[in-house]
């Protein structure tokens, strides 16, 4: 994988692609091939099954599946299939852990499509409720890339607009359409669910044994 392709995060692939990509490799006769997945689909009625071509949205919606650890061969992993069971019985909450899935990967040092997530997410909430400027947000990106690994990488607005697309569906929402401009906004509150990854996270960040108190101070809370 090219270093391009490694921090990038592809702005075809859509959350329904992922989660229709899921359900039909929950099949154990399923194949991985994206023009099976796309037959299938299409017979299916799914969104996935209204794509002109195999190539581009659904190979792209496989290496994501791929990079967060629910799809491995033809098949789900057990990751994989607590996120099928979890977008089939609560959606919203589906959005929320692939949010944090995205953006908890980035402790892992080959997960640098993480680490963009992430960076690109702690410059919108520094930025507190403000229109998106994907050009501008890309460029900072890119500079801070060179900073942390000191690697010549050049990212576009497409991968802004790859970042958003995961961010959109949550509930409540961070990310609207105001006048045909993107607007970011900081929610005061999230799903108890979410939440609770979060303390697992810092615990983990903390290297810090369950069991031990943890200040969640100013910094740990953003």
């Amino acid at each position: 994988m090219g270093e391009k392709a490694t921090f990038h995060i592809r702005h075809q692939v859509l959350p329904i692609y992922l989660a229709e990509t899921l359900q039909l490799l929950s099949d154990p006769t399923a194949s991985s091939r994206p023009e099976d997945l796309l037959k299938r689909a299409s017979e299916a009625g799914l969104s996935l099954g209204k794509l002109e071509s195999a190539k581009g949205a659904i190979s792209d919606t496989l290496n994501i599946g791929r990079h967060l650890g629910l799809v491995i061969g033809d098949c789900l992993t057990a990751y994989g299939q607590a996120m099928l069971e979890l977008w089939q019985r609560k959606d919203t909450i589906f959005h929320e852990a692939i949010h944090y899935r995205f953006y908890s990967l980035r402790l892992l040092p080959e997960a640098r499509f993480s680490w963009t997530y992430a960076t690109v997410c702690e410059l919108l909430w520094r930025s507190g409720s403000s229109m998106v400027e994907r050009k501008k947000l890309a460029s900072e990106i890119t500079v801070q890339a060179k900073q942390a690994f000191g690697l010549g990488v050049s990212l576009s607005s497409d991968t802004i607009t790859g970042v958003l697309n995961w961010l959109e569906p949550l509930k409540p929402p961070v990310i609207a359409d105001e006048g045909g401009k993107t607007v970011f906004t900081r929610r005061t509150f999230c799903p108890p669910e979410l939440f609770l990854l979060a303390v697992d996270y810092v615990y983990t960040l903390e290297k810090t044994n369950y069991g031990s108190n943890v200040l969640l101070d100013q910094r740990r809370r953003e």
